[in-house]
Protein backbone atom coordinates (compact mmCIF):
# COMPACT_ATOMS: atom_id res chain seq x y z
CA UNK A 1 0.00 0.00 0.00
CA UNK A 2 1.72 3.46 -1.13
CA UNK A 3 2.12 6.44 1.80
CA UNK A 4 0.73 9.47 0.54
CA UNK A 5 3.13 11.72 1.49
CA UNK A 6 1.03 14.37 0.49
CA UNK A 7 -1.55 14.32 2.78
CA UNK A 8 0.95 13.49 5.52
CA UNK A 9 2.81 16.48 4.84
CA UNK A 10 -0.38 18.77 4.34
CA UNK A 11 -1.45 17.17 8.19
CA UNK A 12 1.78 18.11 9.59
CA UNK A 13 2.05 21.48 8.74
CA UNK A 14 -1.88 22.46 9.78
CA UNK A 15 -0.68 21.15 13.12
CA UNK A 16 2.40 22.72 13.04
CA UNK A 17 0.53 26.25 11.86
CA UNK A 18 -2.48 25.59 14.74
CA UNK A 19 0.54 25.71 17.57
CA UNK A 20 2.18 28.48 16.07
CA UNK A 21 -1.12 30.44 16.23
CA UNK A 22 -2.57 29.59 19.63
CA UNK A 23 1.21 30.31 20.95
CA UNK A 24 1.40 33.45 19.04
CA UNK A 25 -1.84 34.77 20.25
CA UNK A 26 -1.02 33.52 24.13
CA UNK A 27 2.36 35.48 24.01
CA UNK A 28 0.25 38.52 23.01
CA UNK A 29 -2.21 37.91 25.30
CA UNK A 30 0.46 38.22 28.05
CA UNK A 31 1.91 41.52 26.67
CA UNK A 32 -2.02 43.13 26.76
CA UNK A 33 -2.58 41.55 30.21
CA UNK A 34 1.00 42.81 31.04
CA UNK A 35 0.15 46.59 29.77
CA UNK A 36 2.46 46.48 26.79
CA UNK A 37 1.51 46.65 22.63
CA UNK A 38 1.54 43.71 21.17
CA UNK A 39 4.08 45.18 18.82
CA UNK A 40 6.14 48.48 20.18
CA UNK A 41 5.26 51.22 17.66
CA UNK A 42 7.63 52.82 16.17
CA UNK A 43 6.93 56.81 15.39
CA UNK A 44 6.92 57.59 11.65
CA UNK A 45 7.77 60.35 9.88
CA UNK A 46 5.07 62.05 7.48
CA UNK A 47 4.01 60.40 4.30
CA UNK A 48 5.19 63.10 1.79
CA UNK A 49 2.10 62.69 -0.76
CA UNK A 50 -1.13 63.85 -0.82
CA UNK A 51 -4.34 63.13 -1.83
CA UNK A 52 -3.67 64.43 -5.15
CA UNK A 53 -1.23 61.74 -5.51
CA UNK A 54 -3.48 58.66 -4.71
CA UNK A 55 -5.63 60.30 -7.25
CA UNK A 56 -3.19 60.29 -10.13
CA UNK A 57 -2.14 56.89 -8.64
CA UNK A 58 -5.55 55.88 -9.50
CA UNK A 59 -5.75 57.48 -12.95
CA UNK A 60 -2.77 55.88 -13.66
CA UNK A 61 -3.96 52.27 -12.78
CA UNK A 62 -7.44 53.03 -14.62
CA UNK A 63 -5.13 53.62 -18.65
CA UNK A 64 -2.44 51.36 -17.66
CA UNK A 65 -5.80 48.54 -17.18
CA UNK A 66 -7.12 50.04 -20.56
CA UNK A 67 -3.66 50.13 -22.97
CA UNK A 68 -3.43 46.48 -21.55
CA UNK A 69 -6.65 45.55 -22.42
CA UNK A 70 -6.04 46.56 -26.02
CA UNK A 71 -2.55 45.17 -26.43
CA UNK A 72 -3.75 42.06 -25.14
CA UNK A 73 -7.14 41.27 -27.32
CA UNK A 74 -5.03 43.02 -30.06
CA UNK A 75 -2.65 40.36 -30.06
CA UNK A 76 -5.33 38.01 -29.90
CA UNK A 77 -6.85 39.29 -33.30
CA UNK A 78 -10.18 40.00 -31.71
CA UNK A 79 -12.84 42.61 -32.96
CA UNK A 80 -13.76 45.17 -30.34
CA UNK A 81 -17.24 43.41 -30.46
CA UNK A 82 -15.45 39.82 -29.54
CA UNK A 83 -13.21 42.08 -26.95
CA UNK A 84 -16.70 42.76 -25.68
CA UNK A 85 -17.93 38.92 -25.31
CA UNK A 86 -14.50 38.07 -24.16
CA UNK A 87 -14.45 40.45 -21.17
CA UNK A 88 -17.49 38.91 -20.08
CA UNK A 89 -16.37 35.18 -20.34
CA UNK A 90 -14.06 33.16 -17.76
CA UNK A 91 -10.22 34.88 -17.84
CA UNK A 92 -7.35 32.30 -18.55
CA UNK A 93 -3.94 31.97 -16.82
CA UNK A 94 -1.91 34.06 -19.02
CA UNK A 95 -5.05 36.94 -19.01
CA UNK A 96 -4.19 37.14 -15.07
CA UNK A 97 -0.70 37.21 -15.70
CA UNK A 98 -0.47 39.51 -18.11
CA UNK A 99 -2.90 42.20 -16.09
CA UNK A 100 -0.64 41.31 -12.93
CA UNK A 101 2.24 42.40 -14.78
CA UNK A 102 0.77 45.47 -16.04
CA UNK A 103 -0.06 46.57 -12.42
CA UNK A 104 3.35 45.38 -11.68
CA UNK A 105 4.91 47.61 -13.77
CA UNK A 106 2.09 50.54 -12.89
CA UNK A 107 3.57 50.47 -8.99
CA UNK A 108 7.15 51.10 -10.39
CA UNK A 109 6.52 53.61 -12.34
CA UNK A 110 4.21 55.14 -9.62
CA UNK A 111 7.47 54.20 -7.10
CA UNK A 112 9.46 56.79 -9.62
CA UNK A 113 7.30 58.99 -10.04
CA UNK A 114 6.91 59.69 -6.45
CA UNK A 115 10.69 60.16 -6.38
CA UNK A 116 10.97 62.06 -9.35
CA UNK A 117 8.05 64.55 -8.14
CA UNK A 118 8.73 64.09 -4.16
CA UNK A 119 12.16 63.16 -3.54
CA UNK A 120 10.57 59.86 -1.35
CA UNK A 121 13.02 57.91 -0.40
CA UNK A 122 13.19 53.91 0.40
CA UNK A 123 12.26 55.00 4.28
CA UNK A 124 9.38 57.06 2.94
CA UNK A 125 7.72 53.43 1.33
CA UNK A 126 8.83 51.28 4.41
CA UNK A 127 11.94 49.74 3.44
CA UNK A 128 14.61 51.12 5.55
CA UNK A 129 13.86 51.75 9.40
CA UNK A 130 12.21 54.62 11.06
CA UNK A 131 14.33 55.29 13.98
CA UNK A 132 16.20 54.04 16.62
CA UNK A 133 13.16 52.64 18.74
CA UNK A 134 13.10 49.78 16.17
CA UNK A 135 14.13 46.18 17.63
CA UNK A 136 15.15 45.51 13.80
CA UNK A 137 17.68 48.36 13.09
CA UNK A 138 20.77 46.22 13.23
CA UNK A 139 19.32 43.45 10.88
CA UNK A 140 16.50 44.50 9.19
CA UNK A 141 15.63 42.18 7.33
CA UNK A 142 15.76 39.07 9.24
CA UNK A 143 13.43 40.59 11.88
CA UNK A 144 10.83 41.57 8.77
CA UNK A 145 11.19 38.01 8.27
CA UNK A 146 10.55 36.78 12.47
CA UNK A 147 7.76 39.54 12.42
CA UNK A 148 5.98 38.06 8.65
CA UNK A 149 6.33 34.25 9.79
CA UNK A 150 4.80 35.13 13.34
CA UNK A 151 1.99 37.41 12.03
CA UNK A 152 1.20 34.44 9.23
CA UNK A 153 0.89 32.12 11.96
CA UNK A 154 -1.42 34.36 13.65
CA UNK A 155 -3.56 35.13 10.89
CA UNK A 156 -3.58 32.25 9.03
CA UNK A 157 -5.64 30.44 11.28
CA UNK A 158 -8.64 32.93 11.90
CA UNK A 159 -8.78 34.25 8.87
CA UNK A 160 -9.16 30.68 6.90
CA UNK A 161 -11.60 29.45 9.66
CA UNK A 162 -14.12 32.53 8.85
CA UNK A 163 -13.59 32.03 5.29
CA UNK A 164 -14.65 28.08 6.04
CA UNK A 165 -17.51 28.83 8.06
CA UNK A 166 -18.76 31.64 5.40
CA UNK A 167 -18.67 29.42 2.53
CA UNK A 168 -19.73 26.27 4.24
CA UNK A 169 -23.17 28.66 5.57
CA UNK A 170 -23.55 31.11 2.89
CA UNK A 171 -21.97 31.36 0.15
CA UNK A 172 -19.66 29.93 -2.41
CA UNK A 173 -16.36 32.08 -2.74
CA UNK A 174 -15.48 33.37 -6.32
CA UNK A 175 -12.56 34.36 -7.85
CA UNK A 176 -11.05 34.37 -11.53
CA UNK A 177 -8.27 32.12 -10.28
CA UNK A 178 -10.71 29.98 -8.97
CA UNK A 179 -12.79 29.50 -12.40
CA UNK A 180 -9.14 28.84 -13.98
CA UNK A 181 -8.26 26.22 -11.86
CA UNK A 182 -11.73 24.74 -12.35
CA UNK A 183 -11.18 24.07 -15.78
CA UNK A 184 -7.05 23.83 -16.47
CA UNK A 185 -5.20 22.69 -13.08
CA UNK A 186 -1.84 22.52 -15.02
CA UNK A 187 1.33 23.28 -13.86
CA UNK A 188 1.45 25.44 -16.24
CA UNK A 189 -1.49 27.66 -14.84
CA UNK A 190 -0.48 26.79 -11.32
CA UNK A 191 2.76 28.53 -12.14
CA UNK A 192 0.89 31.78 -14.16
CA UNK A 193 -1.37 31.86 -11.09
CA UNK A 194 1.44 31.61 -8.77
CA UNK A 195 2.77 34.70 -10.11
CA UNK A 196 0.12 37.09 -10.25
CA UNK A 197 -1.93 36.11 -7.00
CA UNK A 198 1.70 35.06 -4.62
CA UNK A 199 4.14 37.26 -6.13
CA UNK A 200 2.85 40.29 -7.78
CA UNK A 201 -0.82 40.76 -5.89
CA UNK A 202 1.17 40.78 -2.24
CA UNK A 203 3.52 43.83 -3.21
CA UNK A 204 1.11 45.73 -5.61
CA UNK A 205 -1.45 45.90 -3.14
CA UNK A 206 0.41 45.81 0.45
CA UNK A 207 2.04 49.32 -1.49
CA UNK A 208 -1.29 50.65 -2.42
CA UNK A 209 -3.18 50.16 0.97
CA UNK A 210 -0.67 49.59 3.40
CA UNK A 211 1.97 52.44 2.03
CA UNK A 212 -0.03 54.91 -0.04
CA UNK A 213 -3.59 54.81 1.89
CA UNK A 214 -2.69 54.09 5.07
CA UNK A 215 0.49 56.60 5.40
CA UNK A 216 -1.92 59.68 3.87
CA UNK A 217 -4.69 58.28 6.55
CA UNK A 218 -1.99 58.16 9.46
CA UNK A 219 -1.27 62.25 8.29
CA UNK A 220 -4.82 63.19 8.35
CA UNK A 221 -4.86 61.47 12.14
CA UNK A 222 -1.53 63.39 12.88
CA UNK A 223 -3.57 66.90 12.78
CA UNK A 224 -4.91 66.46 16.20
CA UNK A 225 -1.37 67.36 17.14
CA UNK A 226 -1.63 71.01 15.17
CA UNK A 227 0.64 72.99 16.72
CA UNK A 228 3.44 71.09 16.46
CA UNK A 229 6.23 72.33 13.50
CA UNK A 230 6.10 69.23 11.68
CA UNK A 231 2.46 69.93 11.09
CA UNK A 232 0.93 72.66 8.79
CA UNK A 233 -0.40 75.93 10.25
CA UNK A 234 -4.59 75.24 11.04
CA UNK A 235 -5.59 77.61 7.97
CA UNK A 236 -2.62 75.52 5.55
CA UNK A 237 -4.30 72.53 6.30
CA UNK A 238 -6.73 71.61 3.20
CA UNK A 239 -3.54 72.67 1.07
CA UNK A 240 -1.36 70.31 3.42
CA UNK A 241 -3.73 66.86 2.68
CA UNK A 242 -4.14 68.03 -1.11
CA UNK A 243 -0.51 68.86 -2.06
CA UNK A 244 1.26 66.77 0.96
CA UNK A 245 4.10 67.85 3.20
CA UNK A 246 6.72 67.61 0.71
CA UNK A 247 5.13 70.34 -1.13
CA UNK A 248 4.30 72.55 1.41
CA UNK A 249 7.90 72.50 2.97
CA UNK A 250 6.81 70.25 5.93
CA UNK A 251 9.72 68.83 7.57
CA UNK A 252 9.24 65.07 6.72
CA UNK A 253 11.85 63.94 8.64
CA UNK A 254 10.67 65.43 11.78
CA UNK A 255 8.96 62.73 13.61
CA UNK A 256 5.33 63.07 14.72
CA UNK A 257 4.79 64.37 18.41
CA UNK A 258 3.75 62.63 21.57
CA UNK A 259 1.47 64.57 23.28
CA UNK A 260 -1.21 63.98 26.49
CA UNK A 261 -3.76 60.93 25.90
CA UNK A 262 -1.35 59.40 22.97
CA UNK A 263 1.11 57.53 25.85
CA UNK A 264 0.63 53.53 25.62
CA UNK A 265 -0.20 51.56 28.68
CA UNK A 266 3.06 51.06 30.47
CA UNK A 267 4.96 53.74 28.07
CA UNK A 268 6.08 57.26 29.74
CA UNK A 269 5.26 60.50 28.38
CA UNK A 270 8.01 61.55 25.95
CA UNK A 271 8.93 63.31 23.50
CA UNK A 272 11.57 61.53 22.40
CA UNK A 273 11.32 59.72 19.23
CA UNK A 274 11.30 56.20 20.35
CA UNK A 275 8.60 56.86 22.85
CA UNK A 276 5.91 54.22 23.38
CA UNK A 277 2.75 55.90 21.84
CA UNK A 278 -0.78 55.10 21.12
CA UNK A 279 -1.30 56.12 17.59
CA UNK A 280 -4.62 56.13 16.13
CA UNK A 281 -6.48 53.05 14.93
CA UNK A 282 -8.81 54.55 12.15
CA UNK A 283 -6.27 54.89 9.16
CA UNK A 284 -5.77 50.71 9.85
CA UNK A 285 -9.88 50.72 9.65
CA UNK A 286 -10.15 52.91 6.72
CA UNK A 287 -7.58 51.25 4.56
CA UNK A 288 -8.75 47.73 5.96
CA UNK A 289 -11.97 48.59 4.67
CA UNK A 290 -10.93 49.52 1.36
CA UNK A 291 -8.73 46.94 0.74
CA UNK A 292 -12.23 44.72 1.48
CA UNK A 293 -14.40 46.78 -0.91
CA UNK A 294 -11.66 46.24 -3.83
CA UNK A 295 -12.54 42.42 -3.18
CA UNK A 296 -16.15 42.83 -3.66
CA UNK A 297 -17.48 40.39 -6.36
CA UNK A 298 -15.60 37.33 -4.71
CA UNK A 299 -18.51 36.27 -2.91
CA UNK A 300 -18.22 36.50 1.30
CA UNK A 301 -13.98 37.11 0.65
CA UNK A 302 -14.24 40.68 1.55
CA UNK A 303 -15.02 39.97 5.24
CA UNK A 304 -11.98 37.30 5.73
CA UNK A 305 -9.98 39.72 3.96
CA UNK A 306 -10.84 42.50 6.26
CA UNK A 307 -10.04 41.12 8.88
CA UNK A 308 -6.19 40.38 7.64
CA UNK A 309 -6.49 43.86 6.55
CA UNK A 310 -6.72 44.72 9.76
CA UNK A 311 -3.66 42.39 11.24
CA UNK A 312 -1.63 44.09 8.15
CA UNK A 313 -2.32 47.47 8.59
CA UNK A 314 -1.35 46.93 12.19
CA UNK A 315 2.02 45.27 11.47
CA UNK A 316 3.14 48.14 9.00
CA UNK A 317 1.74 50.60 11.52
CA UNK A 318 3.75 49.17 14.41
CA UNK A 319 7.31 48.26 12.41
CA UNK A 320 6.88 50.95 9.41
CA UNK A 321 8.09 48.34 7.40
CA UNK A 322 6.62 46.99 4.28
CA UNK A 323 8.32 44.03 3.82
CA UNK A 324 6.69 41.86 6.73
CA UNK A 325 3.52 42.48 5.23
CA UNK A 326 4.65 41.49 2.32
CA UNK A 327 5.60 38.05 3.33
CA UNK A 328 2.41 37.75 5.35
CA UNK A 329 0.37 38.12 2.13
CA UNK A 330 2.40 36.50 0.13
CA UNK A 331 2.25 33.20 2.56
CA UNK A 332 -1.52 33.56 2.61
CA UNK A 333 -2.32 33.59 -0.53
CA UNK A 334 0.41 30.86 -1.88
CA UNK A 335 -1.62 28.82 1.05
CA UNK A 336 -4.72 29.53 -0.40
CA UNK A 337 -3.13 28.83 -4.41
CA UNK A 338 -1.82 25.41 -2.82
CA UNK A 339 -5.19 24.21 -1.52
CA UNK A 340 -7.06 24.98 -4.71
CA UNK A 341 -4.68 23.41 -7.14
CA UNK A 342 -4.38 20.44 -4.06
CA UNK A 343 -8.51 19.49 -4.61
Amino acid sequence: MAINWTMYLTEGLQVLVWIACVLGWWAAGIRVLRGQPILDYTRPRLAPWGLVDLLWMVLLWFLLQVIASLLWYRSHGLTLEEMAADAASSPSAAMIAWFALVNLLGLCLALWLLERNLGTTAADVGLTPMGDGLRAGRQPFLMDLVHGLLAFAMLIVPVFLLQWLLVTWWLPSEHPVIEVLGHDASLRSFGLLGFAAVIVAPVVEEYLFRVFLQGWFENVAALRRLGDPALPAPDQVWTWLWLGPARTATDTDRPLPVTAGEVDRGGPLSADPGARVRPAWWPIVGSSGLFAVAHLGHGPDPIPLFLLALGLGYLYQRTRRILPCIYVHVLINGASLAALWLK
